[in-house]
């Protein structure tokens, strides 16, 4: 074990974590298994334990099924893959639930049996807003530990959190953008959705994971810069794994086309100020794109009438 790193990947959702998974999913040096998330340093009370054990179970079933499917259609990849997935699920249910001293049990599942690859890697979201006696408690563990704090622009993660919220609701004959719009609209004007608004303060997130970690242990990168060779090279020197071709940290951020008003966007700027003064303040260099969109962006102005934003040289 004293040979072996644990990685921990958090963020917020649709903050861009699949990006980095996917990466290290086939890496050689990496044991990942099929399961993206495990909450187990996360899901420590019964209610919510109870909640992912039910969900396990619910898909468990569901890929028994699509598993028959596979067979029958001698589909040999899908079955390979489901197999893997059931077997990963099934013995994760019975790691949940068991005694949590030492973590005896986590380190035997994550292991499963492997012993050469250098790095185990768990990436569970909702760690980034742990409590900060829950992080102390992760600093305790007896493993060297790698903490990757995964960022994206603070605009574009809400929106593609709004867009994945309505895509899973949405029914027939319902107009997309507008049903977004209906969401997004109460999160800048009335301070709606707080848990929405909590998974994306990295500000907060990152100064408590700051307050029990050094940067040795604890690094913070833009998903945007992934394709970057020289800062994907950067990320992996920390991970301590060999990096490979920037081609294979891929984006997994597609989702319905749902362009909004520019002052919806605009006024998005303004009630996220507070991360991109965060970010300006302690970060030497931002994705080219956010860069340009706080470059363009010069006032917010708002009227009985409304909303809207000028920027500098037109209205």
């Amino acid at each position: 074990m004293a040979d072996t790193n644990l990685l921990i990947f958090v963020g917020a959702t649709k903050a861009g974590t699949s990006r980095p998974y996917r990466y290290l999913l086939d890496h050689q040096e990496c044991l990942v298994f099929s399961l993206k998330e495990y909450y187990y340093f996360s899901n420590i009370y019964f209610y919510k334990l109870k909640l992912q054990l039910t969900a396990i179970s619910a898909s468990i079933i569901d890929c028994d099924a699509q598993f028959v499917e596979a067979e029958t259609a001698r589909n040999v990849s899908a079955v390979l893959a489901l197999g893997r997935k059931i077997d990963d699920m099934t013995a994760l249910m019975a790691v949940l639930p068991g005694y949590r001293i030492a973590n005896s049990a986590y380190f035997n599942y994550r292991h499963a049996g492997h012993t050469d690859e250098p790095a185990l890697l768990d990436v569970t979201l909702t760690y980034s807003f742990l409590a900060t006696t829950q992080i102390e408690r992760l600093a305790q563990l007896q493993i060297p530990l790698k903490i990757l704090l995964l960022m994206r622009d603070p605009m574009e993660r809400l929106w593609s959190h709004v867009t994945m919220h309505v895509k899973r609701t949405l029914s027939e004959g319902q107009d997309f953008v507008v049903l977004c719009q209906g969401i997004l609209e109460p999160i800048l004007f009335d301070n709606a959705e707080a848990h929405t608004v909590k998974r994306g303060d990295y500000k907060t997130n990152i100064k408590r994971f700051d307050a029990v970690f050094n940067r040795t242990d604890f690094y913070c990168e833009f998903a945007e810069n992934l394709t970057c060779g020289r800062r994907l090279a950067a990320m992996c020197r920390f991970l301590g794994v060999t990096a490979t071709s920037p081609a294979k940290a891929k984006s997994a951020h597609v989702h319905l086309l749902a362009p909004f008003l520019e002052a919806l966007r605009g006024y998005g700027l303004q009630f996220l100020k507070t991360q991109h003064d965060f970010f300006a303040e302690h970060f030497g260099s931002l994705p080219e794109a956010l860069q340009k969109k706080l470059g363009d962006f010069s006032v917010i102005k708002q009227n009985i009438n409304g909303y809207y934003y000028s920027q500098e040289g037109g209205a």
